[in-house]
């Protein structure tokens, strides 16, 4: 089994970590020179803000609504994932890092450690974010393949939480599990 750790809205949390009142408000992370949009809270997205979008387009929309905008700050991002990452390296015996805000961790043969790889993958999560303030979503496959399907349907459908596992059951039949 794998498990895809992704940290939500990475370069917005990593400015939330730190300025406390900045939860719950919309907010956005530019590119270099400030050109275009690159990470967007919750709240902004709600907002219909896009990914990508030249900001000097949004400019207008964003002030309306009082969304917060940011310079990016690659030297704080990069320091926030390698606590992340490193924290997961000494948790699970194999991490491949996949971007500066997932990991790929293997799973095979925790559950005789840990039991339910569902619970052990909540409680990393959970001490992600007790280290970091960096929220995850995790998603679980028996590849990484489906372990990264497993987490996009998280990402789309919050109502699953923050999990969704792509395990076969015992005998091989019947749908996936939640």
């Amino acid at each position: 089994m794998f498990a895809l750790v992704d940290c939500n809205n990475f370069y917005v949390s990593c400015e939330r970590a730190f300025q406390n009142r900045l939860k719950g408000v919309p907010v956005v992370v530019l590119s270099n020179n400030d050109g275009c949009i690159i990470s967007r809270s919750q709240e902004a997205k709600d907002l219909g803000i896009k990914m990508g979008e030249p900001y000097f387009k949004v400019k207008p929309l964003l002030a309306q609504h009082g969304v917060r905008v940011f310079s990016s700050n690659y030297v704080l991002y990069g320091d926030m994932s390698r606590r992340v990452m490193h924290y997961l390296s000494s948790v699970v015996p194999d991490v491949e890092i996949y971007s500066i805000d997932e990991a790929f961790l293997d799973l095979r043969g925790m559950e005789r450690y840990h039991g339910c790889l569902t619970t052990y993958a909540a409680d990393i999560r959970q001490e992600v974010y007790r280290r970091t303030h960096i929220p995850t979503c995790v998603g679980i496959g028996p590849t990484k393949t489906l372990a990264k399907l497993a987490n996009r349907i998280t990402k789309k459908k919050p109502a699953l939480g923050a999990f969704f596992t792509l395990i076969p059951k015992r005998n091989g039949s019947g749908p996936w599990s939640k």
